[in-house]
């Protein structure tokens, strides 16, 4: 198995961010792009890193997934923190990822995060998003995606 971790906020939603405990339609062309990395190995599953987890169930976003047109709904969220830290964001969010790995049990073979926050720091298998109004549609994104889950072995 291979886990995408994946934010929304600038990756998937391009727009401003929406209301708290609003779900807001994903960008179309950023779902295409979502579909065909999926597609493209089906050993691939998504776990939500962002806050947007908060909001909703587990089960309620799956349901938004469908809704949105991703071909395979997410199988987890990383842990919620207890309390938000803004100045520490990229941290924060880089140990929400890794306890998720800590405590998965199902090892997977290869992960990749994805996000506007910058982790390079504190994550190996990162593809930081720059250009928030484009999301996962930012030129060269997906190409470091797949480059990713096709070359690093845990």
């Amino acid at each position: 198995m291979k886990i995408l971790f994946l934010d929304h906020q600038g990756v998937m939603y391009t727009k401003r961010h929406p209301h708290p405990g609003q779900l807001d339609d994903f960008d179309k062309q950023a779902v295409a792009i979502l579909n065909s990395i999926l597609e493209s190995d089906s050993s691939i599953e998504i776990v939500v890193s962002s806050d947007w987890k908060y909001w909703v169930s587990l089960d309620t976003m799956c349901e938004f997934y469908i809704q949105q047109g991703i071909s395979r709904p997410p199988i987890g969220y990383t842990p919620k923190t207890a309390t938000y830290n803004w100045q520490q964001l990229a941290q924060q969010r880089a140990d929400e990822i890794k306890s998720w790995l800590e405590t998965t049990t199902t090892t997977p073979t290869v992960w990749v995060a994805v996000d506007d926050i910058n982790m390079t720091q504190h994550l190996s298998n990162f593809v930081r998003i720059t250009e928030t109004d484009k999301g996962l549609c930012q030129k060269g994104v997906k190409e470091e995606i797949v480059r990713l889950f096709n070359s690093i072995v845990l």
